[in-house]
């Protein structure tokens, strides 16, 4: 088992996904007496679903969003859902049950060229709310941004959320 993972992980050419099938494959091919077999795993990355849209804080923040883009006379539309990838889930993850340890026993590059720090994630539990442009296609050949949304539109909106953020910082202290 070791020899195979370390063959496949001393490839620079694949990448962490890349990685994980070749090194399931290579142990299929070593127990072919187990065919027809269906293998299961998990592949990087990995990013935790994550919803703080109850979250206090994060309904202020939603209200003035909204009305600075009303300023605008665009209407911005929560989303209670990000069904991307989001560096946000990192930092409000939530798992009483210890479910990262079927993660690391089922990831076959786990350790080797990834991982997590599930713990320490446990520790942070920020609300998190991801403001962002119009567009469409994300991440794609057709991918297309809406040039008044993310010059204008957001940066004003980030700019008064920031503010707002910081003000209520200071008073806290």
């Amino acid at each position: 088992m070791e020899k195979i993972k370390s063959e496949v992980q001393g490839n620079t050419e694949w990448d962490e996904r890349e990685k994980s099938l070749r090194i399931a494959d290579k142990l299929l091919i070593q127990c072919q007496e187990l065919a027809p077999a269906i293998v299961l795993l998990f592949a990087p990355p990995y990013y935790p679903a994550v919803n703080t849209s109850n979250d206090p804080l994060v309904m202020e923040s939603v209200q003035l969003v909204k009305k600075v883009a009303n300023n605008f006379g665009v209407e911005v539309e929560q989303i209670h859902y990000f069904n991307g990838l989001c560096d946000l889930s990192y930092v409000h993850y939530k798992d009483e049950a210890n479910g990262w340890e079927a993660f690391e026993r089922n990831t076959p590059v786990w350790g080797e060229v990834y991982s997590i720090p599930f713990a320490d994630m446990l520790q942070l539990q920020a609300p998190v709310l991801n403001v962002g442009p119009f567009g469409k296609d994300a991440h794609q050949l057709t991918e297309r941004l809406h040039i008044e949304s993310a010059f204008v539109h957001t940066p004003a909106m980030l700019d008064q959320l920031i503010k707002s953020m910081l003000k209520k910082t200071v008073e806290v202290r």
